[in-house]
């Protein structure tokens, strides 16, 4: 009587297998760590957001609900990375010499 064998497959169709299943895990995980970072940006004082509206969120992460924000206050070491973690955002900076005391960088 012979017992369960080892099961055989081929090396190429675990690749394939892994690779389908990584590939989207490894797009889920750093859409949740591009959220984090938007809380965390947004938590640090003092409070950047200038606004309570909200506009759409960039497409993957409004798929696990995040809300898109409409404006962010900024500093000059924070431009860069407030554009990259807020893409829908209209980024403006306090500025006295300008028209209501704020010059608007990037309007989406």
């Amino acid at each position: 009587m012979r017992g369960m064998g080892r099961p055989r497959f081929n090396l190429r169709v675990f690749l394939i297998a892994v690779a389908v299943i990584c590939v989207p895990l490894g797009w889920i995980v750093s859409d949740l760590i591009w959220i984090r970072q938007r809380h965390a940006f947004l938590n640090h004082p003092p409070m950047p957001v200038y606004s309570a509206s909200y506009r759409a969120a960039p497409w993957p992460l409004t798929l696990f609900g995040e809300r898109g924000i409409y404006g962010v206050s900024v500093t000059d070491d924070t431009i860069n990375r407030a554009h990259e973690l807020f893409p829908e955002a209209e980024l403006v900076m306090r500025d006295p010499n300008s028209q209501g005391g704020v010059k608007i960088l990037f309007q989406p």
